[in-house]
């Protein structure tokens, strides 16, 4: 684990480049991400408790995709909540549906729950790339989540919370546990970070550290 905290911008270049020029696939790091989200959520909850996932369109609601599928192999009650238009999907979303569809997670687009059918949320919403104010059905999400009184776990960082600043950007999950993959970002690190991170844990999920270093020095 490196002592390195990040921007955004920093993060999203780190991972570009460890996928373009270093050869590790996106859905290996995925996978690897996923694993650190389900080992905290399995250390937090019982098997009796019921899960709702909540995911957008880019790689972070197919963390989420990822996480909903590994607790539902482990025997958990798990429902993954899609938000957006699946043609805006991005590649890895798509890979991950299809593989979570194949084995049998319910899926649920364009349908708001009741959010006391619930005892447990997992945010994978809006990732470290958010930088303008949440609107539409995310600020509706949100705002569901917000008012659920059973845990929140938020995937990377809580949706709507500047992964660079720290800014709530018109609206925040507020989450009980946040699983960051990599480095911690500055954004988590600042007192109003703080307040909607809850309990943060890292997770190292395989970027070398001369990639690490050399995007660093360049200051993305």
């Amino acid at each position: 684990m490196f002592d390195f905290k990040v921007t955004g911008p920093q993060m999203k270049a780190i991972d570009q480049y460890t996928i373009e020029k270093i050869g590790i696939p996106s859905m290996v790091l995925m996978e690897r991400a996923a694993m650190h989200v389900q080992d905290c959520v399995e250390k937090k909850i019982h098997k009796k408790q019921s899960i709702a996932v909540i995911c957008g369109m880019g790689n972070n609601g197919a963390d989420g995709v990822a996480v909903g599928r590994m607790l539902f192999l482990k025997g958990y009650k798990v429902s993954i909540y899609l938000v957006g238009s699946l043609s805006k999907a991005s590649d890895e979303m798509k890979h991950q549906l299809k593989i979570a569809r194949n084995i049998g997670v319910p899926f649920f687009l364009k349908t708001v729950p009741d959010s006391s059918h619930y005892e447990v949320f997992i945010d994978a919403l809006l990732g470290i790339g958010l930088n303008k104010p949440v609107e539409g059905d995310y600020l509706k999400w949100i705002h569901l989540i917000n008012q659920h009184k059973g845990l929140v776990f938020a995937v990377d960082t809580p949706s709507g919370l500047s992964a660079t600043n720290g800014e709530v950007l018109g609206v925040a999950v507020q989450a009980n546990y946040t699983i960051t993959f990599g480095l911690m970002k500055y954004g988590l690190t600042t007192e109003n970070g703080k307040q909607y991170a809850g309990e943060v844990r890292i997770g190292d999920i395989g970027y070398p550290e001369k990639v690490i270093r050399q995007i660093l020095i360049k200051k993305v």
